[in-house]
């Protein structure tokens, strides 16, 4: 699992969550540069969290889930309230977030 954007406290809170439910055990923080793309391409996550402040618009997200074929990706809210899915807003708790993994 990899995040880009997410604060650490807020990543290690969800990297906490979902060990007991979707057995994940490390969340890895790719910074935002130029190479973004590449390092995610190099690290090649089953999941990808990404913070939608970070984005400014979809052209992050687009252009990653267009790297990362394999990838689930999450994008949260700026205020990480919520998790952005197809166009819809679900609010964010470790159980949506685990049933969108699953």
């Amino acid at each position: 699992m990899a995040s880009v954007g997410i604060p650490p406290l807020l990543a290690d809170i969800i990297r906490k969550a979902l060990i007991t439910r979707v057995n994940v055990d490390e969340m890895v923080e790719i910074a935002v540069s130029p190479q973004l793309i590449e390092r995610l391409q190099r690290f090649d996550p089953d999941v990808l969290v990404i913070a939608s402040g970070v984005c400014g618009d979809t052209s992050l997200a687009a252009a990653a889930g267009a790297a990362l074929t394999r990838a689930k990706l999450v994008i949260l809210s700026e205020d990480a309230r919520y998790i952005l899915d197809a166009g819809a807003e679900r609010e964010f708790t470790a159980d949506t977030l685990a049933d969108l993994l699953l």
